[in-house]
């Protein structure tokens, strides 16, 4: 699955996972690709945890390749361009997949039992993350083109500005 997409220049970012909903097998793993400059993480909270705000910090780090079960947090850590990390899931269910960078930038991946028919192969993903990914820079660079000059003049201070809070870890329950 691909974490975030950009545009040559760099000039546009996508804050997405892309595609943002896939059907696996109980079983089966699930590599993320961060595709951005942008930093990422693959996080799992646990069913009733919530998403900690980014200025309280962020729960501790997995190692890529664990298991995703829902019984305890899956984190990747901060991830940035060329970077992957990988997810196991050994049970079937709904799990929800966000970004910790990101308060929007959510995915859902269901995991079903090995005997349930997948409603679309690994072609079907890749042709719609690609699709995607088209889309979201084409609709981004047209609203570049707008007016949109006077409400960006103060982003780039903003966000590293932002971008160099300190990060506090936090336990999952």
């Amino acid at each position: 699955m691909q974490v975030g997409a950009q545009s040559e220049d760099k000039a546009l970012q996508v804050i997405a996972f892309l595609p943002n909903e896939l059907w696996i097998h109980a079983g089966d793993s699930i590599a993320f690709k961060v595709a951005t400059d942008e930093p990422h993480t693959v996080t799992f909270l646990t069913p009733k945890q919530v998403l900690p705000p980014f200025s309280v910090g962020r729960p501790g780090t997995t190692p890529s390749g664990g298991a995703e079960d829902g019984s305890s947090c899956v984190n990747s850590g901060p991830l940035t361009n060329g970077q992957s990390y990988s997810v196991t899931f050994p049970e079937p269910g709904n799990y929800k997949l966000v970004c910790l960078f990101h308060q929007n930038h959510t995915a859902v991946i269901h995991v079903l039992d090995v005997s349930a028919q997948l409603p679309h192969e690994q072609a079907f993903y890749s042709a719609e993350a690609a699709d995607m990914q088209r889309d979201l820079l084409s609709s981004a660079g047209n609203m570049m083109v707008h007016d949109m000059g006077s409400s960006r003049r103060g982003w780039p201070r903003e966000r590293a500005r932002s971008s160099r809070r300190a990060a506090v870890p936090i336990r999952c329950p």
